[in-house]
């Protein structure tokens, strides 16, 4: 719907090995649009260069070029933004495994807001990397009463501990964060 909906240029993705290719119908959805808007899709993986707005920085950590993983959410693209004083770290579903590869490379990884990995997932958002980000603010998104328990109470203890601003959106509706450069203003229950 995205690609529908905005003027989209590029897409930026992980390539993942034949036999671990999503059979989704999103996915399926997504390559028909940008295959019918001819839209070109950028193999996403760590230090690849992707175009930023005029005064931010993207820094992709993940996944790795020669990536070989089991559970394809370490697959997930985890970047980094940078935005004037203000910085973001997503990090779609990596799981734990994916984070010890970046701790491990020597990624800045301090961040003011966090996207929390696979959903608030106790499988990801380990100790060390949460550690290192050292947010101010983290973001789960997860769906009301989804069948995973998303988010894990370890998760949440996690932030709670550190102390960290949480946003969710089962129960906070549509989060937007915004910055211009400086700070960072939230909105919550977005349509």
């Amino acid at each position: 719907r995205i690609i529908e909906r905005f003027d989209v240029s590029s897409v930026y993705m992980p390539m993942l090995p034949e036999d671990k290719a999503p059979t989704t119908v999103a996915y399926e959805k997504l390559l028909d649009a940008a295959m019918k808007k001819g839209i070109t899709i950028n193999r996403l993986h760590e230090d690849a260069s992707i175009e930023s707005p005029p005064g931010s920085q993207m820094q992709v950590m993940s996944p790795r070029v020669d990536a070989d993983w089991d559970d394809i959410n370490n697959y997930s693209a985890v970047i980094r933004l940078v935005y004037g004083e203000v910085s973001f770290l997503f990090t779609g579903d990596a799981e734990e495994e994916s984070e010890e590869i970046i701790l491990d490379d020597g990624y800045m990884l301090r961040s003011d807001v966090l996207k929390c990995g696979h959903h608030g997932s106790s499988t990801s958002t380990s100790d060390d990397f949460l550690s290192a980000v050292d947010p101010i603010y983290a973001v789960i998104s997860c769906e009301t009463g989804n069948r995973y328990g998303h988010p894990h109470r370890e998760t949440i203890e996690k932030l709670r501990e550190q102390e960290v601003v949480l946003y969710r959106t089962d129960k906070d509706g549509t989060v937007l964060a915004e910055s211009y450069g400086t700070r960072i203003e939230f909105t919550k229950g977005l349509p």
